[in-house]
C-alpha cells in the first residue's frame, strides 16, 4: 500500500500541499479547464520509488496516478490539445445545426404538379444514363463529362429529399402528407466534395478527383426515390398518377 503524490501535470505536489487533506480544486484557464489533484502525505516506502513506477501516461491528455487501490484520471491540456477537442465537441453539433428542419421551409402544395413531375423525372432518369456511361470508363474528356453529369443530377436530386429553405425549389415534403425519412449516409458525406467540383473554380479541387463511389450514390438515390413513390401512392394517388 502506497501513495503518490502528483498534480495534474505528474509533477510532485509541493511540502505545504502534501501535508494537507485530500482536496480537488479547478482552476479556469484562458483556454479551458485545468484540473489539479492534491493528495495526503505519500509515506517513507513510497517516497522511495521513482514517480515514472508509480504513474501511467496517458498521450498528450495527462497522468493516470495509482493512490492505493484507487485510479484517479487527471487532464491537463495544452491549449493546442484544448482547442481540438473544443473543435471536436463542436463541429458535429455545428453541422447538426446546419442540416437542422429550422434550414427548411415549410411544406407547400405544388403550384403545377404536372411539370414538377416531368422535371422530377428527367432528373431521376439523366441520373440513370449518366451512371451507365460513368461505368463505360469512358477516356477524357468524357469521362469527366459523364461523371460530372452524373454529380449534378445526384446534387439536384439530394436536395430535392433533404430540402432547402428555398420556396421556389421542389421537394419531397410538398407532395407527401406523412413525414418520411429518406437516409442519405454516403451523399451527405461527399456533398462538399461535390459542391467543390461543380460550384466554382477552387484551390482544393484538384484534391477532389478521386475514385467516386458513383454506384453507391446511385443505390442510395434509387431506393429512396422508391421510398418517395411508394408513399405518394399512399398519401396522394392522384400526384402518383403524374409519375410513371
Amino acid at each position: 500500500e502506497w501513495q503518490v503524490v502528483a498534480d495534474s501535470r505528474g509533477s510532485a505536489c509541493s511540502p505545504k500541499a502534501a501535508f494537507g487533506n485530500a482536496r480537488l480544486s479547478t482552476r479556469t484557464a484562458a483556454y479551458g479547464l485545468r484540473c489539479e489533484l492534491t493528495l495526503l502525505r505519500p509515506s517513507s516506502a513510497a517516497t522511495d520509488l521513482p514517480l515514472a513506477a508509480r504513474s501511467t501516461r496517458l498521450g498528450q491528455f495527462g497522468v493516470r496516478l495509482f493512490v492505493g487501490r484507487v485510479q484517479t484520471v487527471c487532464y491537463s491540456f495544452s491549449p493546442m490539445v484544448r482547442h481540438n477537442r473544443t473543435k471536436a465537441m463542436l463541429t458535429p453539433l455545428l453541422a447538426r445545426f446546419r442540416r437542422s428542419p429550422h434550414n427548411v421551409r415549410k411544406p407547400r402544395r405544388p403550384p403545377n404538379p404536372s411539370e414538377a413531375a416531368r422535371t422530377l423525372e428527367y432528373e431521376f432518369n439523366m441520373l440513370g444514363v449518366a451512371i451507365e456511361e460513368c461505368r463505360k470508363h469512358p477516356p477524357p474528356p468524357y469521362g469527366d463529362m459523364a461523371l460530372e453529369a452524373f454529380l449534378l443530377h445526384a446534387r439536384n436530386l439530394v436536395g430535392f429529399f433533404r430540402g432547402s429553405s428555398d420556396r421556389g425549389d421542389i421537394l419531397a415534403i410538398d407532395w407527401l402528407r406523412k413525414p418520411t425519412t429518406f437516409p442519405l449516409p454516403i451523399l451527405n458525406k461527399t456533398l462538399p466534395d461535390i459542391h467543390k467540383l461543380l460550384g466554382h473554380p477552387s484551390y482544393s479541387r484538384g484534391k477532389r478527383h478521386r475514385t467516386w463511389r458513383y454506384d453507391a450514390m446511385y443505390l442510395e438515390l434509387a431506393a429512396n426515390w422508391r421510398t418517395f413513390l411508394k408513399q405518394l401512392a399512399t398519401d396522394e394517388p392522384n400526384y402518383r398518377k403524374l409519375f410513371k
